[in-house]
């Protein structure tokens, strides 16, 4: 159940949707080297390894539903920014530029296929 494997057994895609997870994502997650889609939706996660970083193959990050997520470390950030479109990444900066200076070293942006619903979220609260 959610995993699929490439041609000679190394895992390419890991989904964890609907599964009650809690806590950050795994840092064991960093070992999987050819990890192109991993998707954490409807979970309880409340954090973002940076180990993630790790995953230079990651295509797709999927992580919406996940209603108690903190603060995402900024290298995170940066990473999760070359998942994005050419129009997220625009969308992107002009939220980033709304950020409080005491916030500079985060920042919570939303991943692929959310268009910044989380974001949107937050600043109208």
């Amino acid at each position: 159940y959610g995993v699929t494997c490439g041609s000679t057994g190394e895992i390419i895609e890991l989904d964890l949707s609907h599964n009650n997870i809690s806590g950050s994502t795994p840092d064991e997650l960093s070992a999987m080297a050819n990890l192109r889609k991993l998707n954490f939706t409807y979970n309880n996660l409340t954090g973002i390894s940076s180990s993630i970083v790790a995953l230079k193959k990651l295509r797709s990050f999927e992580m919406y539903h996940n209603e108690n997520m903190g603060r995402i470390p900024l290298e995170v950030i940066d990473f999760l920014q070359n998942l994005l479109t050419k129009d997220e990444q625009k969308i992107s900066e002009k939220l980033r530029s709304l950020v409080k200076n005491s916030d500079q070293e985060y920042f919570v942006r939303s991943i692929p296929n959310q268009a910044f619903e989380w974001i949107v979220k937050q600043s109208s609260e």
